[in-house]
């Protein structure tokens, strides 16, 4: 949240006058490519978080401390979130301001509804989502990836089986709509 309190009044300000001279375009970009641009900063974010999981359970393994502890500091984590927030902002945002400037007055109201309900939506699958991971990757001598012992779990594994299907979930979406 605070890199999208933080970008906003730098992209309308700074970012969107710069581009408009070069691309002639009101918004300095157009809408889709603005929620492009978020699902390409979504795919960087989740990289990142695979990679640092990777040594955020190294470190733990070889430090050997209590239970899940590290010797790395919990600032590792900010550049995945403000990638996350960069997504957010070009690509959430971006998808309500589609909204209000495509659909005809009357119904920008139901369209913004329906991206909540998507929302909503993407809640549950992602909870099908861990379930179907517990079922599928637990095996005999080894928990499954997301095991209550962090240590012993593959979360990086999970993150980055997401990115790779990120690409193609997106060129769904864009097919059909």
């Amino acid at each position: 949240m605070i890199t999208v309190a933080l970008w906003i009044p730098v992209y309308d300000r700074v970012v969107v006058p710069s581009v408009r001279k070069v691309t002639k375009v009101e918004g300095g970009i157009t809408l889709l490519q603005r929620m492009g641009i978020g699902l390409v900063f979504s795919i960087l974010s989740m990289v990142v978080s695979g990679l640092v999981e990777r040594m955020r359970r190294a470190s733990a393994l070889a430090h050997a401390g209590p239970v899940g502890t590290t010797t790395l500091t919990v600032f590792w984590l900010a550049p995945q979130l403000m990638l996350m927030g960069f997504a957010e902002a070009f690509n959430i945002i971006g998808q309500i301001e589609f909204y209000n400037k495509e659909f005809p007055e009357n119904m920008t109201s139901l369209a913004n509804s329906l991206f909540s309900c998507t929302m909503a939506g993407a809640s549950y699958i992602s909870a099908a989502l861990v379930n179907i991971v517990h079922h599928t990757t637990a095996k005999r001598a080894h928990p499954d990836w997301l095991t209550k012992d962090i240590n012993q779990g593959r979360l990086e594994n999970l993150e980055m089986e997401l990115n790779s299907s990120m690409p193609s979930s997106s060129l769904i979406d864009q097919q059909v709509f």
